[in-house]
This record gives structure tokens, C-alpha cells and sequence, in this order.
């Protein structure tokens, strides 16, 4: 729904916008991010990793928003960069990396398996460079594993800590006129707080903070590992400081040297040597490696790898988790006999408690057929993204990992005071008591927010259920833990939320020692695109194609909308995104 409604919104923008200014909006067609002819030609090179690296869980075509303001970018799966980095610390050609900028990857924890690919890269014995024209600690974080770390004179080093930023929409539904009833288990269940809230509740923001010093925490141990600066330093560095010049970076020995990009390139080509053109250095993109780089993937493999990547919704889906569309992919799995074990990927803040019941289902009956399944927790994997991994095998996550967020809310909106003011009256005429309690036009009474707190309750007691059976926890002890809570992969770990930490190769390897696989056999179960996306994949691509530009602040809009705004139901979802 929310795909549909931003697809819509955004034709609507970007139509008007066409319509008053015309040919100005026009912006110019895509430019790969690779060497001229996208092929790999030379002996030696260094490899180029910067800002055109995009990566996602599975790969993705862009989006109608990104296109619309003119970012064409798709993505690669994460595990094709995270094989080619470990490909290229033996692969001959390879010379060294430079880390140009800053490489577009989709979450937290993704960005932790990048950079431990890229210590074991740098194990190799082969170097590692970094230019930016500034660093901040999402930049920086990668950067630090650099044995050179470079920077304009003008440049700036932020070193300012993490932040996570809510909307609240209280007060503006307030003045048109709507009214968000809620109904809720669980004192740190935020995500209906927007709508019925001005400011976040005292629970919430300690749940944030504790959740904020255990993710920042993780990157400092990161960036520690570059051997710059302790992570006591580091944290002192937050907390008074803030912000660093290029020169004061140089000092405090957080970057090298000074330069500009003119003179990387001079400093590079006395290094290296000169392209054939003899106006850089020898070098290839990023994108260019990845698109030759032949990656592992067995079709006829033993272990599965089946990815849950988005909002968990009702029915099927291609753009987000489908409770049907899932269930039916892990339910071909378990007619295929090749197949000894299933590693589902989750990367999900949650959504629809049905559906998340639905394909947790599946799981189950994947295990009762005989097959390993163990549970890789991505960026996210709370509230239903741990419903649906509660009762696997084994359950991986990252550190930085936000999982837990056990609880569950209903949410109705009331449109009575808007239609009201534009003049709209509604006769409801019904046949039962209760048969017109879904309608929009009026307040839920007392008595239907009973009936609707009961199925909440039901709800919440069914998912303290399955992770009770599914964890071997005490009920008491798990409802200590859950009440909508978030906590890190390394705190769920201490509560006995998640088995290991580590990545996706963690879980395969996991997974394999669970079922008795000596030798393994991967095989990725990606999603299909679906015929909107192969559409706009095939218009993108097309080098003629103009794109409306839509401002940025429509967009950020639309996006900071919770996909629960515009659906009904009983949800189980994290309400906000971290930002550093």
C-alpha cells in the first residue's frame, strides 16, 4: 500500500511540476559509475570503491522518488561486494583499494560485514587508501581501516555521534481534522506514539538512548581497529569536540595528509603508474569489477538462502515481505529434496501480525520436514521481523543489530472532524451493532476499543508464545524483556534473543554445522522484479530518458510517513530510523 500511494503521490508531483516548469526540471540521462566500456582490460589496477558502490540485501532497481529527483542509482546484492573485496585480495590484478568517498550501503550492520571484508582484504598484506572531501563517522567508519587517510585542506571531520529523529504527527492531523484511537501491549510500543503524541514518552526515549550508546559503541570498537585513536579517545573526541578541521584530523592523527583530489591523482599515478589515457592512474570502478566478477551461486545448492527484506504486509508482494509470496517460496523449499537447510535473511522493522504469523508458520514446518533453518538478522529484524525468526534453529545477528520490539498495536484513524469541516455528513445505516466499527466517519466508542484491546491483548500473549517455545525462555521472563522494547544484536545476545553474533556467512556456516553438511552449496533465492520495477529498470536505462525532478522535502516527507498511517490492522513494527 504505501508503494502504491507513494508511486501515486509521486506521478502527481512530478506531473505538476512538469506542468509549470517544464523543460527547467529536465535533468541529464544516467552515467554508469565504471571504466568506458564497463569491462576490465587491465593488468594491474587499483580497485575504486566510492559513492557509486550502492548496495542492498538483494539488489534493486531505483526507486520512483530517487528517480524523480534524479538519482538513477540501483543496487547489487551485499554479498556480491562482499565476495568481490574477498576476491580481490588474492586476485593478482588487483593492486590495492581506494576508498573514494563514500560507498552507498543499506544499513548499520551491512556496513559492518563491508568493513570486516575489508580487514581481511587488508590481512592480505595489500594497502588500502581513502579520499573524501569530508568524513563523517558513517564515512570515516569504512576510511579508518586505510593505511593512507586523505582529505581536502578545506575539508571538515565530524566526529558527532549517533542520532535518531521521530516525527510526530499529532498536531498536524489535529488541525485537519483526524484522529488517530490507538489500542496497545507493551509500555515501550512506540510505534503508535506519532499519531497520538506531540513528543516521544519518557520509555521510549530511554529505549532510544540505550539503543543509540549500544550502536555507537559497536562502531567505535570498529574504527578502534584501524589503530588512529582508542575508542575512550574517540568517545572523548564526541563528546567535546565534535568537529575537526583537516588539519586538526591530521594532528589528532586521524587522517594522513592533507591534499587535493589533483594531487591524490599525481600521488596515485607516482604509485602506480598512469592509465592509458595518461590522465589518471590505473584504476578500475567499483561497478565495473562487480560486473565482471563471476559470483558464486549454485542453483542446485544444499543450502538456501531465502530473503525477507522490507515491511512485513498481507498478501503477495515483490517490493516488500508478502505474508502469501514468502510462504509460498519457503513452502516450494520444502518439496525440494536437494535442499538440507534454509538460512532466511531478515532485514524487516515488521508489520502485519497476520502475515508475520503466516510465514512463521512456514518456518515451522520447514524444521518439522526435516530442515535446518537458521535466522541472519540484517540492519533490523523487531517486532514482527522476530516474530517470523522466533522459532528457528538458531537465530545470527550483528552487533548493531535492532531486533527485539516485542509487542503489538491496533491502530484507527477517524476522519469525523475533517469531513465535518469540508462539509461531508455520513448516514450510517447497519444491520449489527458492531458492523460499522471499521468504518472512518466517527470515533471507535468505549465499548468497540474494548473489543479491539482484546484482540491486542490475544495477539501479544500468541507472540510471548512463540518465543517462549521457540527460545526455551520462561514466559515471565520473556514478558520482562519484550514489552515493545528494542535492544542492540549484542544486548539481545545477553537476553537470550539471538544465538551468535555475526553475518550471513556466520549463519550459512552455522547452518551447515547444524544439518551435517560437509560440503556446502549455496543457493540465493533472490526476488523477482515485478512489472513495475522491470519497467522502470528498462525506462532508466534508456539514455534518452528525461526525469522531473520532485524536491527533496516533498520526498523526505512522504518517506517519514510509517507505512501504519495508511493501513489498518494489527501491526507489530519499530516506528523510527537512526541516523549518523
Amino acid at each position: 500500500m504505501k508503494r502504491f500511494l507513494i508511486n501515486v503521490v509521486a506521478t502527481m508531483v512530478g506531473g505538476f511540476l512538469l506542468f509549470f516548469f517544464g523543460s527547467a526540471m529536465i535533468v541529464g540521462a544516467f552515467e554508469a559509475a565504471s571504466s568506458e566500456d564497463g569491462s576490465i582490460y587491465l593488468d594491474e589496477y587499483v580497485l575504486v570503491l566510492d559513492s557509486g558502490v550502492a548496495t542492498s540485501e538483494t539488489g534493486s532497481v531505483p526507486d520512483p522518488i530517487a528517480a524523480l529527483q534524479g538519482n538513477y542509482q540501483s543496487s547489487v546484492a551485499l554479498r556480491k561486494l562482499l565476495e568481490a573485496i574477498e576476491f580481490a585480495a588474492t586476485d593478482a590484478e588487483v593492486l590495492a583499494i581506494l576508498i573514494d568517498g563514500s560507498m552507498q550501503i543499506s544499513g548499520r550492520a551491512q556496513r559492518h560485514q563491508v568493513h570486516s571484508a575489508l580487514l581481511e582484504f587488508k590481512e592480505s598484506g595489500k594497502k588500502i587508501y581513502a579520499f573524501s572531501d569530508s568524513y563523517d563517522m558513517q564515512s570515516y567508519h569504512l576510511a579508518s581501516l586505510a593505511d593512507e587517510i586523505y582529505m581536502p585542506p578545506m575539508g571538515d571531520f565530524y566526529m558527532m555521534g549517533m542520532s535518531a529523529e521521530l516525527n510526530f504527527y499529532a498536531e498536524a492531523l489535529e488541525k485537519i481534522g483526524i484522529e488517530f484511537q490507538v489500542t496497545k501491549v507493551g509500555k515501550y510500543k512506540s510505534a503508535v506514539e506519532p499519531y497520538i503524541l506531540r513528543e516521544a514518552s519518557a520509555e521510549n526515549k530511554s529505549q532510544i538512548e540505550s539503543l543509540l550508546e549500544g550502536m555507537q559503541l559497536e562502531l567505535l570498537n570498529d574504527i578502534a581497529l584501524g589503530e588512529r585513536a582508542s575508542v575512550d579517545r574517540l568517545q572523548e573526541i564526541i563528546d567535546t569536540v565534535g568537529m575537526f578541521s583537516a588539519d586538526e584530523a591530521i594532528a589528532e592523527g586521524l587522517v594522513t595528509k592533507s591534499m587535493y583530489r589533483d594531487q591524490l591523482i599525481d600521488y596515485m599515478v607516482g604509485e602506480f603508474g598512469l592509465n592509458e589515457s595518461e590522465d589518471s592512474f590505473i584504476q578500475v570502478g567499483g561497478n565495473a569489477y562487480l560486473g565482471a566478477f563471476d559470483f558464486s551461486d549454485d542453483d542446485n545448492g544444499n543450502i538456501a538462502i531465502v530473503y525477507a527484506d522490507g515491511e512485513i504486509v498481507d498478501g503477495w508482494s515483490t517490493d516488500s515481505i508478502g505474508g502469501d509470496s514468502l510462504s509460498e517460496e519457503l513452502r516450494a523449499l520444502r518439496r525440494e529434496d536437494e535442499i538440507q537447510a534454509v538460512v532466511l535473511r531478515v532485514n524487516s522493522p515488521g508489520g502485519s501480525a497476520y502475515a508475520s504469523e503466516q510465514i512463521l508458520r512456514e518456518v515451522e514446518l520447514l524444521r518439522e520436514s526435516g530442515k535446518t533453518v537458521v535466522v541472519s538478522m540484517g540492519a533490523v529484524a523487531a517486532s514482527g521481523g522476530y516474530w517470523i525468526a522466533s522459532r528457528a534453529d538458531a537465530i545470527v545477528a550483528q552487533a548493531s543489530t535492532i531486533t527485539g520490539s516485542i509487542g503489538v498495536f491496533g491502530m484507527f484513524p477517524n476522519y469525523q472532524q475533517l469531513r465535518e469541516k469540508i462539509g461531508v455528513n455520513v448516514q450510517p445505516v447497519k444491520t449489527g451493532k458492531y458492523a460499522d466499527v471499521f468504518g472512518l466517519s466517527r470515533s471507535k466508542s468505549a465499548d468497540e476499543l474494548a473489543l479491539f484491546q482484546k484482540s491486542v491483548d490475544r495477539v501479544y500473549e500468541d507472540f510471548l508464545d512463540r518465543v517462549t517455545s521457540g527460545r526455551g525462555l520462561e514466559r515471565d521472563a520473556v514478558h520482562e524483556i519484550a514489552q515493545g522494547r528494542v535492544w542492540t544484536g549484542a544486548q539481545a545476545l545477553e537476553l537470550g534473543l539471538v544465538d551468535v553474533l555475526g553475518g550471513l556467512d556466520t549463519a550459512i556456516a552455522l547452518a551447515a554445522e547444524l544439518a551435517g553438511i560437509e560440503d556446502i552449496a549455496v543457493s540465493y533465492r533472490e526476488p523477482v522484479l515485478d512489472d513495475f520495477d522491470m519497467m522502470l529498470a528498462e525506462l532508466l536505462a534508456a539514455e534518452d530518458y528525461p526525469v522531473v525532478k520532485v524536491p527533496s522535502a516533498i520526498s523526505e516527507l512522504i518517506y517519514s510517513m510509517p507505512p501504519s498511517l495508511f493501513e489498518p490492522g494489527i501491526k507489530a513494527r519499530l516506528p523510527f530510523d537512526v541516523r549518523f
